[in-house]
């Protein structure tokens, strides 16, 4: 599979692959976390993981189309997938323009015990996901009266995709979002333990807009970091909640709303394929000596959008999105473009390697191409990052979020072995009110100037910042907005290669030694915004992922936390990443042996007959002169691994 696309990478072929949607692993472990000391998240698969593909991950859709109800002013819209003799919600609109019917709204979990005391009875019932599966969700909600029931996601991101298979009524069941079920609750009329009101259900095909101010990373997209270190997924695009054509028929005709990075994949494909358009149309290939696929995914990534998080206001980790949220608009829009000094290949993306000697010093180039006639002016900025931790309250272990956590991180900027100072640029000689510095205040002076409250301005030719004539208070704007911003000017036609090195103070290298015991993800994104025009039009700014790890990336563990011989003595600290029930007790690392002298199998360590009182590493042994033989070696591997080898020593010889 490497030699195909090794050969397409020759050709002017963009070939986009999905990241998978498996998540991240440790959502599903027993503790839902990865421990503080581990380091391994990823989920993706082949060929996703290949150097040459263009790897997307996933985002839901800020709206949907399919079947949905009303309430209130809110435009709900479902997934629906029906247990095998259940009927679709639809299926109760009696009238063909909208029915209306009394709901229960319930903050619990859809157990038999939680419509005790409530008449759901020829109602609609809202129950959260969580705990039970949904056909048991559907059946009791059913049993207990209800005509229908909508189970609301209990996290950010697309309603969920439910397995019903087990579930045999009739009733209809369907899920929607955590968003909608917020609104749905707001809007409802509160009562003991439960809130009411009223619905309307169609069976028409409508159309939500949410709008909302952030976007959603979808649940199921895979990420992490593969065994070698790279960035992968390396973009974002739509994939939850896609409306698309129902596979599952042979009518070309039918459509359903569908979610993974399959879709979001071909979304990427499509923008590949619009930009392809663009640069054949405007010659650009020919014109800057570049090939296609090397232009293409130069810009898509360069100019994608990182993904803000609403609960920190941070992006997505950057080993989630990528270079963020495909923008075909700000693709077509730019005048630069951005090649990273180690990928050939066009993707901008910055993959530092690991830290083993933990000197916090990282260090990336990349080269800024004008295509354009006129020279240009970028600011330059970074953000720095790594992985958040906590520490849970009940074991008082410490655990790796899944959110970020900004570094204070010091990074500066060289271009042609010159470093790049803050005053530089196009704010030299804006000494506005004449102290000789070039600061905040003369923002302060050129604004009072603009609104008529100062007569007069030091330097008053470069007063206006944007060229159009005039000295207005967007001058004003635009002063503070490059105050104290490294810029690097970009001639026409030309390029210009900058050098940025990120580097961590000690302050910042003793918190993650203390914290980070195996190493930290070190996540940035190094931006260059080009400044206005003279007629005031802005392009496209860029936007670098960045990857490194402070530490050796081979130092964290690739096995569970639990072997056999510790559960059996009662010394493990930890619990199994593996989930059985409601607690991980599981013992995949162990070692079986037989016993020459005796039928059956045993775990090597330990009394075979009896249980220790205490854990003695002297049971950790084989009467080879007796004729006992290991069995087998059983390991949970936490990381992927390409070869094991175990080697058995004699214990006194080596």
């Amino acid at each position: 599979y490497q030699d195909v696309l090794n050969q397409l990478a020759e050709t002017d072929t963009v070939v986009t692959m999905s990241a998978g949607n498996s998540a991240a692993w440790p959502e599903s472990s027993a503790n839902g976390y990865l421990y503080a000391e581990d380091v391994n998240f990823y989920t993706g698969g082949t060929p996703g993981t290949y150097p040459n593909a263009f790897t997307v991950a996933s985002v839901d859709n800020d709206g949907m189309v399919g079947y949905g109800f009303q309430i209130a002013d809110r435009t709900v819209v479902y997934t629906e997938n029906r247990g095998p003799f259940a009927d679709t919600l639809a299926s109760l609109d009696t009238t063909g323009s909208g029915t209306e019917y009394p709901y229960v709204f319930l903050d619990g979990l859809g157990t038999a015990a939680d419509y005790e005391g409530i008449d759901v009875t020829g109602k609609v019932v809202f129950v959260s996901r969580g705990e039970i599966d949904f056909s048991a969700k559907a059946k009791a909600a059913f049993q207990a009266g209800a005509i229908a029931c909508v189970i609301y996601n209990n996290v950010a991101g697309a309603p969920i995709q439910m397995d019903l298979s087990n579930y045999y009524d009739k009733a209809p069941c369907v899920g929607i979002t955590k968003a909608d079920a917020d609104a749905i609750r707001a809007a409802s009329t509160a009562a003991d333990g439960y809130y009411s009101g009223t619905m309307t259900i169609g069976s028409q095909l409508v159309t939500a807009i949410y709008d909302s101010e952030y976007y959603t990373m979808s649940q199921f997209s895979s990420w992490g970091v593969p065994g070698n270190l790279t960035l992968k997924p390396e973009i974002t695009a739509p994939g939850g909640n896609i409306y698309s054509i129902n596979g599952a028929t042979r009518m070309t005709d039918q459509y359903t709303v569908m979610s993974g990075t399959s879709m979001a994949a071909p979304h990427n494909s499509g923008l590949a394929a619009l930009l392809a358009q663009y640069i054949r149309e405007e010659g650009l290939a020919e014109k800057l000596e570049i090939s296609p696929r090397v232009l293409i995914q130069s810009l898509l990534m360069s100019t994608a959008t990182p993904i803000l998080e609403e609960s920190s206001g941070l992006p997505y980790p950057v080993i989630r999105q990528g270079a963020g949220l495909a923008n075909i608009n700000n693709a077509m829009n730019a005048t630069s473009y951005v090649l990273v000094d180690g990928q050939p290949d066009g993707k901008v993306k910055a993959e530092l390697g690991d830290d083993p000697e933990r000197k916090g010093v990282n260090t990336l180039d990349y080269t800024l191409h004008n295509m354009t006639d006129e020279d240009q002016q970028y600011t330059l900025d970074a953000e720095v990052y790594t992985q958040a931790v906590f520490q849970d309250e009940t074991s008082g272990q410490w655990f790796t979020d899944y959110a970020l956590t900004q570094l204070n991180a010091l990074t500066t900027y060289t271009v042609a072995g010159e470093e790049i100072l803050p005053e530089a640029g196009a704010l030299a000689g804006c000494d506005f009110n004449g102290d000789g510095r070039i600061r905040e205040d003369d923002g302060q002076a050129l604004l009072d100037y603009a609104v008529g409250k100062r007569s007069e301005l030091s330097n008053q030719d470069r007063a206006d910042l944007n060229g159009d004539g005039q000295i207005t208070a967007y001058d004003a704007e635009l002063f503070l907005s490059r105050l104290g911003k490294h810029v690097v000017s970009l001639p026409a036609n030309g390029s210009v290669t900058v050098s940025v090195t990120i580097t961590l103070p000690e302050d910042v290298k003793a918190e993650l030694d203390a914290v980070y015991t195996s190493g930290a993800y070190i996540e940035a994104y190094v931006t260059a915004t080009p400044f206005a025009t003279e007629e005031g039009v802005l392009s496209s700014a860029h936007s670098i992922p960045v990857l490194g790890f402070y530490g050796g990336w081979d130092e964290a563990d690739m096995f569970d936390k639990v072997t056999h011989n510790e559960l059996a003595a009662g010394v493990n600290e930890k619990i199994s990443y593996i989930p059985t029930g409601g607690m991980a007790v599981v013992d995949y690392n162990y070692v079986s042996m037989t016993r020459g002298d005796e039928s059956g199998s045993f775990y090597l360590g330990g009394n075979p007959y009896a249980t220790d009182d205490d854990y003695l590493p002297e049971r950790n042994a084989i009467r080879s002169h007796a004729g006992d033989a290991v069995e087998s070696m059983n390991f949970c591997l936490i990381r992927n691994a390409g070869a094991l080898r175990s080697t058995i020593a004699n214990g006194q010889t080596g």
